[in-house]
């Protein structure tokens, strides 16, 4: 079991550096896209914005601190590490379902009334699968 969480810990700067590249990319994207079709077009831009920021909030505080726990805990043997967190899942798929809502935002550009119900029915659908995944997380860890 140590030789499987090894490898995965021992990664996690590639994880780091990759999802902060992804973040400005998506930044720098939309950034040009509201520079380009003008601020003028609708609510997208704000929304998507916000959620850009919230990605980033969302790795900064729950998912960096819980790895930085797990990289601890495992350095140390002081707990078991466990090979599938529900900290990190729910941090992972909401930070995707945000992600794809920013996507959906740039290229389908809603109107105001509409931009913020599509942004939060992703993010609706990342709680489903959320609790989908730690209830049968936790169901078989007992």
């Amino acid at each position: 079991k140590e030789a499987e969480v090894e490898p995965a810990v021992g990664g996690l700067w590639a994880v780091r550096w990759f999802a902060s590249l992804s973040l400005v990319l998506a930044l720098a994207s939309g950034i040009y896209l509201g520079t380009i079709l003008g601020s003028a077009q609708g609510a997208w831009l704000g929304v998507s914005l916000l959620s850009v920021v919230l990605v980033g909030v969302i790795g900064g505080r729950m998912t960096l601190r819980r790895i930085s726990q797990l990289q601890h805990a495992w350095s140390t043997h002081a707990a078991q590490v466990p090979l599938r967190d529900p900290v990190l899942w729910r941090s992972f798929t909401l930070r995707t379902a945000l992600l794809v809502g920013v996507v959906f935002q740039m290229t389908v550009k809603p109107m105001a009334l509409a931009s913020p119900p599509a942004l939060g029915a992703s993010v609706g659908v990342a709680w489903l699968v959320n609790h989908r995944l730690v209830s049968s997380t936790l169901n078989a860890a007992s």
